[in-house]
This record gives structure tokens, C-alpha cells and sequence, in this order.
């Protein structure tokens, strides 16, 4: 298309080959590399995809062309073996129990090459202090709100709460792409900036969680009287709308992941900046 520059610097190809060919071909080969146990059902989709295009030079080169393409995305990125992968380690005072299970974010994810992101600490702003009134503040409203019998929540904020549960986009992603006038490269781009911008936002959440290991509503509200701030209190017995995961509080991954995806939307999607991104079910 020669409308973009490359990530990889992938050298320019002839203009005439078929783009629909090239990105089946790439997406079959990349597909296979990562699930070959469903080997048959991604040929069949391939062919599917192939028939659809004309014999021919142009589907020759742009078959061509995938392949070399998607040789190209297989060597990149990844872990960086430079990175030392250190297990969590539960911080805790010596005799003092603490949960057994280890938190359910890996140590590889501080490994990751990112993609665009140079340094992810400039991306991992510490949590407020908890003698601050930004603390003092949200620790109410949570307690309030979001406790498992709270009078304050109403019907439409509980299934908020629990639709929220999951913030994948990606049926957005599909709307957009479906719409009339997308060209192919423009859906291309999309879902590689997409996914590119998720990767980055989603290790800094992480990367972050791992190093504040910050505490949960649960563990903070029960301890309230000792967290340093006058106005915060002990609720004993408080118990949250929804099962707590398994990994630190801060910063908040649901927030991280909705935004980037949201913005790269806007950008690469052609949606207005003011638009209300949405979740599809």
C-alpha cells in the first residue's frame, strides 16, 4: 500500500500483489507457529480465504509476501534474556502468616521487549499516599459502594460492576473493521496498533502491581485504623460485590487496558475524538 512505514522495516513490495493474499497468508502462517494443534481448521479457513482471490501473479506475490512477512514478525520481540525473570516474593514479617498462593502475574512479564514504550517506569507513577485526602476518598467510596450488601450501589451499578469483569474490545475492533470504505491496510494497521499498544500498557499495569504490591479493598478497609489517615476507619467484617484477584490492587488493570484500547480506537479507527467507546458484547 506504501501509505505507512513498517515496524520491521519490511522492505516495499510490488505494488500489484494482492494485499488480500498477503495478510491470509501471514495471519495462516503466524496462526499455525502459535497453534498448531488446531493445524487442520486454520488450513481449511485458509483456503477459504484464498479461493475467494483470483489465480494469479498478484495472488502469487502476495502469498509471497505474507510468508516473508510473517518470517519477519516470528523473530521479534518476545522475551529479552537480558532481564532477569525473579519470582514474586510474598513481603511479609518473619512467623506472620500470609496467603500461600503466589499472585497469578507471572515474572516473564517483566521480560517482554516492549514495542514502543522506552522506559516503563516513566509508565508506573506510584499510588497515592495514604495519609493523603485522594486515599482518604476513594477508600470511602469503595467501602461504601462497593461492598457485597451496600445500600448506596444501585441495580445498574451491580451490573456494571460485573459486566466490567471483562474489558476486551475487540468486538469493537471487529465493528470498526466491517465498516463500509475500510480498505485493507487501514484494518492492518488497526489491529496491529491495537494489540501493539495493549502489550505495552498492559506490562507497565503489571510491572507496576508487582512493584507496589499494593493492597487490596478487602485487606485495607478491614485494616482501615492503620493506615496512617485520620479519617479512614476499621469496617471488620467488610466484604467486596466480586471475588478479589489474585495480584496486587494498584494500579488499576481494567482502567489501563480500557483507555489504550479506547484511544488507539480513536486514532486508528477513524472515530471521533469526543466518541463514547463502548464494550460489545
Amino acid at each position: 500500500d506504501r501509505r505507512y512505514e513498517s515496524y520491521l522495516d519490511f522492505p516495499v513490495a510490488e505494488a500489484s500483489a494482492s494485499q488480500d493474499a498477503a495478510a491470509a497468508t501471514a495471519a495462516y502462517k503466524v496462526l499455525l507457529q502459535h497453534y498448531p494443534q488446531h493445524k487442520s481448521h486454520i488450513e481449511e479457513s485458509y483456503a477459504m480465504a484464498m479461493a475467494q482471490i483470483p489465480d494469479g501473479p498478484t495472488k502469487q506475490s502476495g502469498a509471497a509476501i505474507g510468508t516473508r512477512s510473517a518470517d519477519a514478525v516470528m523473530v521479534v520481540g518476545g522475551i529479552d534474556p537480558a532481564v532477569e525473570q525473579t519470582p514474586y516474593r510474598p513481603r511479609t514479617a518473619p512467623g506472620e502468616w500470609i496467603g500461600a498462593a503466589p499472585p497469578s502475574t507471572e515474572p516473564y512479564w517483566f521480560a517482554f521487549k516492549p514495542w514502543v514504550v522506552k522506559n516503563l517506569d516513566a509508565l508506573t507513577p506510584p499510588p497515592p499516599p495514604m495519609t493523603s485526602t485522594v486515599w482518604a476518598r476513594d477508600f470511602e467510596q469503595v467501602r461504601r459502594v462497593g461492598a457485597r450488601e451496600s445500600k448506596e450501589r444501585t441495580p445498574v451499578q451491580t451490573l456494571i460492576a460485573r459486566y466490567r469483569q471483562g474489558y476486551d474490545l475487540s468486538p469493537m475492533v471487529r465493528y470498526i473493521a466491517d465498516r463500509p470504505g475500510r480498505r485493507q491496510v487501514d484494518n492492518a494497521r488497526l489491529l496491529a496498533l491495537y494489540q501493539m499498544a495493549m502489550d505495552d500498557a498492559v506490562q507497565a499495569m503489571i510491572v507496576a502491581k508487582l512493584k507496589y504490591n499494593f493492597w487490596r479493598p478487602i485487606t485495607a478497609i478491614r485494616n482501615g485504623d492503620g493506615d496512617g489517615n485520620d479519617v479512614t476507619s476499621r469496617d471488620a467484617g467488610w466484604l467486596p460485590l466480586l471475588p478479589t484477584p489474585n495480584f496486587p490492587e494498584y494500579p488499576c488493570g481494567h482502567c489501563t487496558a480500557v483507555a489504550v484500547q479506547a484511544e488507539v480506537l480513536k486514532i486508528a479507527g477513524g472515530l471521533p475524538a469526543n466518541t463514547r467507546v463502548r464494550m460489545a458484547s
